[in-house]
């Protein structure tokens, strides 16, 4: 249905004079029920559109040439983006489908190597490539390698991690400086083997280990076992140590059991990054220290070992004396 401004437009355009069009919409106007104001305003419209229409000699009929003109134009246009479009996706659609095959036939073909380290005073967590997690003490090192044509996941590292390996058919090894290896296919565990420390010790939580030293010597580990490899005659035992002991760094705490001084020192030069010296101390009657150091300043803790110990001490910047009495 024609509303009546379509009505009034098509009276103008099909009459033959403005005097038969005057009437019109006139007599359209009596009959209207709109408002006196928007008549008004229609006649006003009304005779807007006549005089441009006689100023630019309007032609219904050119113009609608014009606007089909225009629309084929863009019609053609369109079609053209289009096909461009459609062509460029099936290019990119192609690469991205060889660079995919590239990246899946480089997985299953070539060796994956990652390597990562922490400073003295930093540590690290590490989501490696199989699914396996690593969080890295202060001082460590990992290199991460897998084999597809041997099918083995291998490790060489050196200092101290809890490794939460992620299950698989595939075996885990791990090598450390000392000789030692640690092979697992799904578990959780620490490792500490620093290459100034005299042992290596191997704190199970979850899972099996299998430890093999270089004199082939093997011990398979249960959960809550805690395993000590002596590097001067390459033997494996197990300790009675408690397994907390070993995580403790995990909480940001240093347990001590029975620790002497030179090794409380290469803990707080690891935990801290200073570098202490030790100075008139008399080894032969050294005290031990048991206990727990939480994360506190160096500061504090040094003055807690002068409380339990007849030394003192001073620090200039990172270096830090510790004299005997």
């Amino acid at each position: 249905m024609k509303n009546k401004n379509t009505h009034i437009l098509e009276s103008r355009n099909n009459s033959s004079n403005n005097n038969e069009t005057d009437f019109q919409l006139d007599e359209f106007l009596k009959k209207s029920t709109d408002t006196p104001e928007n008549n008004h305003l229609l006649k006003k419209i009304w005779i807007g559109i006549d005089h441009l229409s006689n100023t630019k000699k309007y032609s219904a009929e050119n113009a609608w040439e014009k606007v089909d003109s225009r629309i084929k134009l863009q019609t053609k246009n369109l079609i053209r983006r289009q096909k461009f479009l459609y062509t460029t996706m099936g290019a990119a659609a192609s690469i991205l489908l060889i660079v995919s095959s590239f990246i899946l036939f480089s997985t299953n073909n070539f060796n994956y190597n990652f390597t990562a380290s922490t400073n003295n005073g930093d540590k690290s967590t590490l989501f490696l490539p199989d699914g396996s997690q690593v969080k890295l003490n202060a001082a460590s090192s990992l290199h991460y390698s897998y084999d597809p044509f041997k099918r083995k996941r291998e490790v060489i590292f050196s200092g101290e991690g809890f490794f939460d390996v992620a299950k698989s058919k595939q075996p885990f090894f791990i090598t450390t400086e000392s000789g030692l290896k640690v092979k697992v296919l799904g578990t959780k565990f620490n490792l500490k083997t620093y290459a100034e420390d005299e042992t290596v010790e191997t704190t199970l939580i979850e899972g099996n280990v299998e430890l093999v030293s270089s004199s082939n010597q093997k011990l398979l580990m249960h959960p809550g076992q805690v395993a000590v490899y002596k590097k001067v005659n390459q033997q494996l035992s197990l300790s009675n140590r408690k397994p907390e002991y070993s995580f403790g760094w995990l909480q940001n705490k240093i347990y001590l059991d029975k620790t002497s001084l030179y090794d409380v020192t290469v803990l707080l030069e690891r935990w801290y990054d200073v570098d202490i010296t030790v100075r008139n101390y008399n080894y032969e009657n050294e005290k031990h220290y048991s206990g727990v150091l939480s994360e506190e300043s160096i500061t504090d803790i040094l003055d807690g070992l002068v409380e339990l110990s007849n030394i003192t001490y001073s620090i200039e910047g990172r270096k830090i004396i510790i004299n005997g009495n």
